[in-house]
């Protein structure tokens, strides 16, 4: 019994050292599943962070890429954003339902054929020309026919037309009477009249040549006093310096007669671009400075003003036009929204801009022109030539045509861009395309409000690039003092030239009625405002 008893012992120890063995195993296969657990679950981790990065250069890769399209697009295609013909042929709107007119008169042949102005003869381009006539005849000796010795008579005669066209200085002396009375000894001087700088050897039409040439020509000074030398006369640039502050200065009272001008119509454009001033008070010298820009509408008399200032402050615009009351139109440059009392009218054509580098982004992909970047180019598009179309009209029927024809467009082009902003990707040329419109289409539709607005700033882009242009020669202002004396003197060659009148013949009838006048505040000069200037 002793010895069962002994056995059963033995026995259930063994089971006891086996259930323990496989306690130990069991627990051995739980904490190496939660290991395993661990690790899948690190790897998981792993692999969704591995796909963001993979997506997140897939991006970047995308945006390389279409900044590298359009980069060289921009380098070496055209720098026309005009939609080629035929390209986005607007199929993204019913175009034969909304355009068709059945009651509509069928164009004459003279209207369809007639597509180009009719080009001046060589005789038209001169004819308004200062003329000089020349006779060639032969001398008395050779007046006698060398066959039978009889005298020769004119018979008729032939003749050419050419051009004459050289640089020269004349140099001036004018002298003048001095008379005394032989009883009283009274001395009395012949009038003789004064020069825009007293003492200086330039006349008003030598100042003139000099503004002239730089700001509407673009030939910086040092340019000017090489080519004066050449024709045997020496000025230094400082001299040419010294008389465009001078002049600057004469000018100024006309300068401000046109900004109180400019700022009496209720319709104006806006721009600006940097200017480099080297010398400027509390300013490192390769800082920017800018020079700003306003200018009427075009239905208004034409006037551009630039405005020298050291910074790009919302502040600046805001003093230009606080007696200013109406429309301006403008970029997306938000410095504008502190102006107060007016309404931005922003503008189409930036927009567009972005929606055409988008689409040049693109590529040659195929199927390119039924992307969501095209529609948005076509929308575009459509909306330009619709305003083309209006521009025909006359102002009554041009506002109706935008409220009936225009404003649907625009407010399904709005309503298209706030729904395809929300799946694009906000870093891609398509995304900041969307974003640009969602922000500029409400104030580019203030246009539709008045027969006189227009779709775009492009009046202002133009007046804006003959100062870039002219930048490029001369790079830098030396001085405040200097750039805005440039400010005045391009203000009002520009202003001449949008009114058509010959810049140089009105500074030199300018500057010289203005040295010749005594000037206070109840000096009327409007008759010296470059659009009232007549050469008669």
């Amino acid at each position: 019994m002793t010895d069962k008893i002994t056995k059963f012992i033995e026995e259930n120890d063994e089971l006891k050292d086996y259930i323990s063995s496989l306690e130990n195993q069991s627990n051995k296969l739980e904490s190496d599943k939660k290991s395993l657990e661990t690790e899948v679950n690190n790897l998981k981790t792993i692999n969704v962070n591995l796909e963001t990065v993979l997506t997140e250069r897939d991006v970047e890769v995308k945006l390389l890429k279409e900044a590298m399209v359009l980069s060289r697009a921009k380098k070496f295609g055209s720098s026309s954003e005009k939609t080629p013909q035929g390209q986005l042929a607007l199929e993204f709107f019913d175009e034969a339902e909304t355009e068709s007119n059945l009651n509509a008169c069928e164009p004459t042949v003279e209207k369809v054929t007639q597509t180009k102005k009719k080009r001046k003869s060589r005789t038209e381009n001169i004819s308004g020309l200062e003329t000089e006539v020349i006779e060639h005849t032969l001398s008395n000796s050779d007046l006698i026919c060398p066959n039978c010795n009889t005298p020769l008579k004119i018979m008729s005669e032939e003749s050419r037309e050419t051009i004459k066209l050289y640089k020269k200085v004349i140099r001036s002396i004018e002298k003048r009477a001095i008379y005394s009375c032989p009883n009283c000894s009274l001395v009395v001087k012949a009038p003789m009249p004064k020069l825009p700088i007293e003492g200086s050897l330039a006349t008003s039409s030598t100042l003139a040549q000099v503004i002239v040439d730089k700001y509407a020509n673009g030939l910086p000074l040092y340019r000017q006093s090489q080519d004066y030398s050449r024709v045997g006369l020496n000025l230094s640039r400082q001299t040419l310096s010294n008389w465009m502050m001078k002049s600057s200065d004469l000018l100024d009272i006309i300068y401000n007669q046109m900004i109180s001008k400019l700022l009496s119509f209720d319709s104006l454009h806006a721009d600006e671009t940097t200017l480099q001033v080297l010398k400027e008070t509390g300013k490192p010298a390769k800082t920017k400075s800018y020079m700003w820009l306003y200018r009427t509408g075009r239905f208004d008399t034409p006037i551009v003003i630039y405005d020298y200032k050291p910074s790009r402050s919302g502040s600046i615009p805001k003093k230009f036009l606080e007696n200013f009351n109406g429309y301006l139109h403008v970029d997306g440059y938000p410095g504008y929204k502190s102006v107060e009392h007016i309404t931005l009218v922003g503008c189409l054509a930036h927009v567009r801009r972005y929606f055409n580098d988008a689409y040049i982004s693109l590529g040659n992909m195929p199927d390119i022109e039924d992307t969501a970047t095209a529609k948005g180019l076509s929308y575009c598009n459509r909306l330009f030539a619709l305003d083309k179309e209006s521009k025909a009209l006359d102002l009554d029927q041009r506002l109706i045509f935008k409220q009936e024809k225009i404003k649907p467009m625009f407010v399904e082009f709005l309503t298209w861009v706030n729904n395809s902003i929300i799946n694009a990707m906000p870093k891609s040329k398509y995304g900041k395309a969307l974003k640009y419109a969602s922000n500029q289409l409400p104030n580019v539709m203030h246009y539709l409000e008045k027969a006189e607005l227009d779709i775009d700033n492009n009046l202002a882009e133009r007046s804006i690039k003959p100062f870039v242009i002219g930048r490029k020669n001369w790079l830098f202002s030396n001085t405040a003092n200097g750039a805005n004396a440039s400010a005045r003197l391009y203000s009002i060659v520009q202003t001449c030239i949008l009114n058509n009148v010959n810049p140089y013949e009105y500074l030199d009838y300018a500057l010289d009625k203005l040295a010749n006048m005594t000037i206070n505040q109840d000096t009327d000069i409007s008759a010296l405002l470059p659009w009232n200037y007549s050469k008669n």
